[in-house]
C-alpha cells in the first residue's frame, strides 16, 4: 500500500517522547496487514494555507492508495476565521483531486478535536481573554467546513471529536498543546476504525465481484 500523509505537526509526532506522530503510528497498524510505503508530508506548524502551498503540489503524479489529511489546529491557533479557514480547505481538497493520476482507493479526513478541552486553553483564557467555550464554537465551524467537502467527495471522514481528547490530560504532552504519545496512539487508532473498515468494504465488494455468477444455464 502507497500511503501519502498530509497536515501539521500531529503527522511527525512533536510532543511524544518517541518523537512519532498518528502517522507513524497508523502505517505499523496498516503493516499488521500487508507492506506499506508511506511517504509522510506533514510539517510542523502547517496552516491550511501552508498544506495548499508545498505539500498538495507534491501530490502531482502520484497514484497512492491512501491519502490521510489532518489540518486546522494551527489556523484555529492563530484566531483564523473559519470562513478563510473553508476557502483554503476547499482549495487544498479540489487541489488533491486534481493532482494525482488515479484517484486513491481511500481518502481519510480528519475532523478537528476539542481543543478546547486541552491544558493550553486554560492559558489562552488567562493570557487572551478568550474562553474556551469561543474555542469550542470555532471548531465548531471549522469541522462543519470539514465534514461538508469530505462528505460532498465520498470520502471518509475520521471523527476526532470530544471523546477524543475529554478528561484525558495524559493525552496532552507538557507543553498542553500537542498529543502525547498516548494522544498519537489514540488518534491513530481512530484514524484505523476508519481505514480499516474502508479497506475491509472494498476487499469484500473485491471478492463479491471476482467470484462466480452461478453455473451455466443448460439446454
Amino acid at each position: 500500500m502507497r500511503y501519502i500523509a498530509l497536515g501539521d505537526s500531529s503527522g511527525v509526532g512533536i510532543g511524544a517522547h518517541d518523537g512519532r506522530g498518528y502517522v507513524e503510528r497508523l502505517a505499523d497498524r496498516l503493516r499488521q496487514a500487508g507492506p506499506v510505503e508511506l511517504t509522510n508530508l506533514c510539517v510542523s506548524g502547517a496552516t491550511s494555507p501552508d498544506v495548499l502551498s508545498r505539500q498538495v503540489p507534491r501530490l502531482r503524479t502520484t497514484e497512492p492508495a491512501l491519502v490521510t489529511l489532518l489540518v486546522g489546529v494551527n489556523d484555529l491557533w492563530r484566531l483564523g476565521e473559519p470562513r478563510r479557514f473553508a476557502r483554503a480547505f476547499a482549495d487544498i481538497a479540489a487541489g488533491m483531486e486534481s493532482s494525482w493520476k488515479t484517484a486513491p482507493a481511500i481518502v481519510a479526513v480528519a475532523s478537528l478535536p476539542d481543543m478546547s478541552l486541552a491544558p493550553a486553553a486554560a492559558f489562552v483564557q488567562r493570557q487572551f481573554g478568550i474562553p474556551p467555550s469561543a474555542i469550542a464554537e470555532r471548531i465548531h465551524s471549522y469541522n462543519a467546513y470539514i465534514r461538508r467537502v469530505v462528505l460532498d467527495r465520498g470520502w471518509s471522514l475520521v471523527d476526532l471529536g470530544r471523546e477524543t481528547v475529554a478528561g484525558r490530560d495524559d493525552l496532552f504532552s507538557a507543553d498542553g498543546f500537542h498529543p502525547s504519545a498516548a494522544g498519537y496512539e489514540r488518534i491513530a487508532d481512530v484514524f484505523h476504525e476508519v481505514v480499516g473498515a474502508e479497506l475491509t468494504l472494498r476487499s469484500r465488494s473485491r471478492a463479491s465481484s471476482d467470484s462466480p455468477a452461478g453455473p451455466p444455464p443448460t439446454a
